[in-house]
């Protein structure tokens, strides 16, 4: 009995392009501190806007997850080249958020304290 590992038809299936068109697409949608949208002259180009005007996009918990996490969402999608990350605003990004700052100090001293 020969092994399907000796087989051409499974080496050739191995090597073929993987059917994309069959993985679930990417959710943009989740992100709330990250605004997603397509150029709508290139849609191949994905943009992406730090969306905390308000706080000049100082960047909170949340949003260091989400900065994080949508590269991993963008490298599987196959229909993005290019990537513009902007921000919503007069700014681009005013650093780390000082209200984060100061509870992850908090959290940091309670620690040492015990």
């Amino acid at each position: 009995t020969r092994s399907h590992f000796g087989s051409s038809s499974c080496c050739a299936a191995m090597t073929d392009a993987p059917p994309f068109a069959d993985l679930d697409a990417v959710d943009y949608g989740k992100y709330r501190t990250i605004a997603v949208r397509r150029d709508s002259e290139h849609p191949s180009v994905l943009i992406l806007e730090l969306a905390r005007p308000e706080q000049l996009n100082a960047t909170s918990s949340r949003m260091h997850r989400e900065v994080s996490q949508i590269w991993v969402d963008v490298g599987r999608d196959p229909s993005v080249s290019v990537v513009v990350l902007t921000g919503q605003g007069k700014a681009f990004c005013a650093g780390g958020d000082f209200a984060m700052i100061e509870r992850n100090m908090a959290t940091a001293e309670a620690k040492m304290a015990t």
